[in-house]
């Protein structure tokens, strides 16, 4: 008989671990020491599975589990053993303990992209269809766009068991994920750009140094907008002629 009841621990200062049902497709994957999604309140948190049961004593309403996210536990027994111990010693939550002993980020939602991984997505979709319908339909998916993010693909065709198919297909070889955790996530590479203005246009006459004059040049030249690195490169001006000129207004800096 599979485990119908998950006992699942969060990041929280809350010091007991809360129960959930664990639906039909997500009984193979739900296994003590995986990450999941599951409603916290008003939200869907990312908890840690630490007790799989077939019954539930409780007299109250308890709420599916939404998704699991790992193909093997990310936790062994012996780690959770230790957390156990830690929070016993040190009167934490077993969170907080979780958080001390794990890598950090591994408790927070992930940052996963999803690409595809096979040139028979069609083929597998159509063997899939009928017992593994939500596989089918992330396969076609993905043949249309290659990869995209798993954010993204939540928005497009919902959140539903989504997480658990994608590594139930990457078992299979048909997708690989990439996750990044914590400070590894990618940060957007800001670029400052340099605009030449109408002012800066009309400088014949105006008492200019050769430098600025030169930047001026190659922006009319090239621009009237640049990357800064590149502007400094090529006319051998630092950010401080920049900003003498844009305290002229005859450019404007502006970083993206």
């Amino acid at each position: 008989m599979p485990n119908e009841f998950a006992d699942v621990v969060f990041p929280a200062t809350v010091d007991k671990a809360f129960t959930y049902r664990v639906p039909p497709e997500l009984s193979k994957a739900a296994r003590v020491g995986c990450r999941v999604l599951a409603p916290f309140g008003a939200r869907r948190l990312v908890g840690l599975i630490v007790g799989l049961n077939d019954s539930f004593e409780g007299s109250f309403e308890i709420k599916d589990l939404c998704d699991v996210l790992d193909l093997e536990p990310v936790v062994s027994r012996e780690m959770l053993k230790l957390a156990e111990w830690m929070a016993d010693y040190y009167l934490c939550p077993l969170g907080d303990a979780l958080k001390a002993v794990l890598p950090a980020g591994l408790l927070q939602a992930p940052r996963r992209l999803v690409r595809l991984a096979t040139d028979r997505a069609e083929s597998e979709a159509l063997h899939l269809e009928k017992r593994a319908p939500r596989q089918a339909q992330i396969l076609r998916f993905l043949a249309k766009c290659g990869r995209i993010s798993v954010s993204e693909l939540k928005r497009r065709i919902g959140a539903g068991n989504l997480l658990c198919s994608l590594n139930l297909l990457q078992r299979r070889g048909l997708v690989t994920q990439h996750e990044l955790l914590g400070s590894q996530r990618p940060q957007r590479k800001r670029v400052t750009y340099v605009h030449l203005t109408d002012d800066g246009e009309k400088t014949v006459g105006k008492p200019l140094g050769p430098t600025q004059q030169k930047c001026l040049s190659y922006l009319r030249e090239k621009g009237p907008r640049l990357p800064q690195t590149e502007l400094l490169r090529h006319t051998g001006a630092t950010s401080s002629t920049l900003k003498s000129l844009q305290k002229r207004k005859l450019v404007r800096l502006e970083t993206e």
